[in-house]
């Protein structure tokens, strides 16, 4: 048990299932990180490390991994590389090999949030097998415009259930129309190429891998390549009432109720704020936005879901005129 003075906050990126901000105990080294937070499979796969720190990109070695020790504000960029598992192929007719268009050597290189490194970002110094690079504006940016998940979202990777608005990645070498991404509709499905409409939501990535390999198994052969990664946490909010573009709008996985607001073109002069309403599953909850617009306090804002819906009321003494 760790309580919230001995915790700080840092961001992981890269191509993991839920990039975002964890939060991790004081003086924690890097090699603890995948084991505070369950962030990738370290059976499946091995991990590359980069920290992000004070503008400079530092590669970290596998075995400096239990020197480092991280601090408050530090990025992690994370690539992965698939281990070697054995092989099994499937036999059947009137399916096709997803590996007749590819060598069979071939090892389909993971999704990768790619850092490019110019001649103006020189290699300053090379220590204790740490490889340290000036950070490129590129990278910086994406860096502090990458969405922020809470902790409290976050902390169970592994049992996030998808929903409407998330974006996977499905990877099969050689066959046309995958190794792109996917949106999770309203409906709560995507469309795969051969198999059609898949409801997925609701389901965790584990689950989605079975499903989509069941499925694909039906039409292709050498499925030993595919992969599915979950790009991006979304939600689809609609916003109705007093704004001033009312209708559906798209927010990261931490986006509230003052981002669907903003994002829907602001409130209408007339709007009465300490009436707001978040409908959801036929259920509605008002809400006093003015009086976190008075304190600040988040806690009176309703955490919002995909596919939930806000209505702005008018004021009272406006409704017989609009």
């Amino acid at each position: 048990y760790f309580d919230s003075e001995s915790l700080f906050n840092i961001a992981v990126l890269g191509d993991i299932q839920s990039p975002g901000e964890y939060r991790i105990p004081i003086d924690s080294h890097l090699n603890k990180l995948n084991f505070y937070h369950p962030i990738y499979d370290g059976l499946a796969f091995n991990a590359n490390y980069t920290v992000i720190r004070d503008g400079l990109q530092i590669k970290v070695s596998s075995n400096s991994l239990s020197e480092w020790v991280l601090k408050s504000g530090d990025a992690v960029l994370i690539s992965l590389d698939k281990r070697n598992v054995g092989k099994t192929e499937k036999e059947g007719k009137g399916r096709r090999n997803a590996k007749d268009t590819i060598n069979e050597a071939t090892t389909l290189k993971p999704i990768e949030d790619t850092v490019e490194i110019t001649s103006e970002n020189p290699v300053i110094e090379s220590q204790d097998g740490k490889e340290v690079k000036k950070l490129s504006n590129d990278v910086e940016n994406r860096s502090e415009n990458s969405a922020i998940i809470s902790s409290a979202r976050v902390r169970d990777p592994e049992h996030y259930q998808l929903q409407s608005g998330d974006i996977l990645v499905v990877g099969l070498p050689g066959e046309e129309g995958f190794n792109k991404n996917f949106l999770v509709g309203r409906d709560g499905t995507i469309h795969l190429p051969e198999i059609g409409q898949l409801k997925i939501a609701g389901l965790t990535l584990r689950e989605v891998e079975k499903v989509i390999y069941t499925s694909l198994s039906d039409v292709f052969l050498g499925l030993d390549n595919l992969t599915i990664q979950l790009k991006e946490k979304r939600l689809l909010v609609t916003v109705l009432g007093f704004v001033n573009n009312p209708g559906e709008v798209e927010l990261p996985s931490t986006g509230n109720i003052q981002m669907a607001i903003t994002e829907a073109g602001g409130f209408v002069d007339g709007a009465q704020l300490d009436k707001l309403q978040l409908r959801r599953d036929g259920k509605k909850n008002v809400f006093n936005f003015k009086r976190y617009l008075d304190t600040g306090d988040p806690n009176v804002l309703p955490e919002i879901k995909s596919l939930d819906e806000i209505f702005v009321p008018t004021s009272p003494g406006l409704s017989s005129v609009h």
